[in-house]
């Protein structure tokens, strides 16, 4: 968050103007000069590492995005469910939810992995 007026567009990549370029929308974290500093410091003979973060202006409040427990453990007794299709479903109950479509989309896709992937170390 340690954010420095006139750094907000300085590591941005340009988009891609070619055809068939994907432009994915996209909300982005309102920033401001909060003057706001992130310290690391390195000890290598201590193997110590010291992060100091430090801001003169509060944030704006951030808002729960969380998953409520019932939405995720509809999730994990629906595997045969799409993503759209659970999607479709909390927004029955959720019809302006505070979590996301790609959060209900990493639920599905953490659960559908354990029915194919071996090993948590695969090679």
């Amino acid at each position: 968050a340690a954010q420095e007026h006139g750094r907000g567009s300085e590591h941005k990549p340009e988009k891609s103007e070619h055809e068939g370029a994907k432009h994915r929308d996209k909300i982005a974290m309102g920033s401001f000069d909060c003057d706001g500093w992130l310290h690391i410091t390195l000890d290598n003979s201590d193997n110590i590492v010291l992060v100091k973060i430090s801001h003169r202006d509060d944030h704006i409040p951030y808002w729960c995005i969380n998953v409520p427990a019932h939405v995720t453990e509809f999730v994990r007794q629906n595997p045969k469910l799409t993503p759209d299709q659970l999607w479709d479903e909390v927004l029955k109950t959720y019809p302006r939810p505070s979590f996301t479509r790609r959060a209900i989309f990493s639920m599905w896709s953490e659960n559908s992995a354990k029915e194919w992937k071996l090993d948590a170390d695969e090679l």
